[in-house]
């Protein structure tokens, strides 16, 4: 063993070298295309959540003026044109590009906080720098619209308020509905040169992680070559673990099995057999005995009981608690969670183990027969539920004075890592939910935030 290890300090830092180098030149051969690649896929994420504002900003405009075109209005269809045209002139949500304009059927223009001048003026043969005819397409994109034939959005090119005296103007995405009644169109848009400049700042981020990904490869091939140094004393380590593991589950955990197995034999004997005295005696004795044996189970299985993947110990968790209470318990898990969990930081399985833990023992005096953990991701979260089949209790009379059953102690600790506890209770049963942002690195979180705003 000690030659297997000398032969491993001479040729580990050399082949550690030569991975970082071959990672390194992997990478640097990607630098190129990974920006372009992630401005494709950002590009149409982003642009959809963009034409999702501009139905919104409609839909805001469109509510403004709803009022006057009720049919029992009682003042004329032509004051009713006029007092929307003065709200819909002022109308804006941003101070610099985002107004809203209006053109009847058949090119007039009713509406237009910019080109003030265009006003009452038919504009339906204006043509943008590149020969696109504007005005009529918009109508067109309108009415085809109305009657399910198109998404009412167009492109062309326009002036920019924000820029000063421009000349041929900039690309535009608008998006326009038809008011039938009135033969009105009303639209807005945005400029795709916004669009641009956020991808340019993506492209600047991607290159900055790149770099930094670099020097974080240098820095761990350095601690890597510093590591190998102590592999030596950590083998004989790992022996010795093994060997104390082995003489652990040969007899001490034999022996605590079988303590823990003749207490809750006790336990679990009718009320008038067993004083109250001695069964409050015997679980202080049983729960740190039970505690014992899951850590000895633990060290054997050669896992940190001081840093559990969340599902191995959920299901202690859950072992631990059918053994103790003798009521069911269901564990599942989809795989994306699964997945997502194994990513948690030390802090949060601990926490989060602590919280079912917590849960588990409320549970103890619900009379449930039956307990469901489910482990599950939505969007961009994990969730974690515990629901039973007890007889419940009164959440905001427990949340009112702040005690019993540990609530106070479990939403703290939830919020301290960025997450949400909710809780809800009836005659029928319990379900407590923990809601944690899942660990994402830069580019997954920004674009699950863009799918799902």
């Amino acid at each position: 063993m000690k030659s297997g290890n000398r032969n491993l300090l001479v040729t580990g830092p050399l082949v550690l070298v030569l991975t970082v180098c071959a990672i390194g030149w992997v990478i640097y051969q990607q630098a190129s295309k990974l920006p372009q690649q992630l401005r494709a896929e950002i590009r149409a994420d982003y642009l959809k959540s963009k034409k999702n504002d501009l139905k919104g900003y409609i839909k805001l405009a469109e509510n403004a003026i709803k009022h006057l075109r009720e049919p029992d209005l009682e003042i004329s269809i032509e004051e009713a044109k006029k007092e929307a045209k003065r709200i819909l002139s002022n109308l804006k949500y941003s101070e610099e590009d985002g107004y809203f304009f209006v053109y009847d059927v058949y090119g007039k223009n009713i509406v237009h906080p910019i080109k003030k001048d265009w006003v009452n003026q038919n504009k339906w043969d204006y043509k943008d720098k590149e020969g696109k005819y504007v005005i009529r397409d918009l109508i067109t994109a309108a009415r085809k619209a109305a009657r399910g034939e198109g998404d009412g959005f167009d492109e062309y090119i326009f002036h920019k308020p924000s820029v000063a005296d421009e000349i041929g103007g900039r690309s535009k995405l608008a998006f326009v509905i038809e008011l039938t009644d009135w033969e009105w169109v009303l639209g807005t848009g945005i400029y795709l040169e916004d669009v641009d400049n956020f991808l340019d700042g993506a492209d600047t981020e991607v290159l900055n992680y790149i770099h930094i990904s670099m020097i974080w490869i240098a820095g761990i091939a350095f601690i890597g070559m510093m590591g190998l140094s102590l592999s030596q004393r950590n083998i004989g380590k790992t022996l010795e673990r093994l060997r104390i593991g082995a003489d652990l589950h040969d007899q001490v955990k034999q022996d605590l099995a079988y303590i823990i197995r003749e207490l809750n034999n006790q336990l679990h004997q009718p009320g008038e057999v067993i004083l109250s005295s001695s069964r409050e005696f015997l679980e202080k004795i049983r729960d740190p005995a039970q505690h014992a044996l899951d850590w000895i189970r633990i060290i054997i299985a050669g896992k940190d009981p001081n840093n559990l993947v969340l599902i191995d110990g959920l299901g202690e968790l859950k072992r631990n608690f059918e053994m103790r209470e003798q009521v069911l318990v269901t564990l599942s898990k989809t795989q994306k969670a699964e997945a997502y969990s194994k990513n948690l930081s030390k802090e949060k399985k601990a926490t989060i183990l602590k919280v079912v833990n917590e849960a588990l023992n409320n549970i103890r005096h619900a009379a449930a027969t039956r307990v469901d953990l489910q482990l599950q991701t939505d969007e961009c979260n994990i969730v974690l539920t515990i629901q039973d089949n007890g007889v419940g209790f009164d959440v905001n009379h427990v949340k009112s004075v702040r005690m019993g059953l540990g609530l106070g102690s479990m939403e703290a600790r939830i919020r301290r890592i960025g997450g949400e506890l909710t809780i809800e209770s009836s005659d029928c049963g319990t379900t407590v939910k923990a809601t944690l942002p899942q660990n994402h690195n830069l580019w997954s979180y920004m674009l699950c935030l863009l799918k799902h705003r």
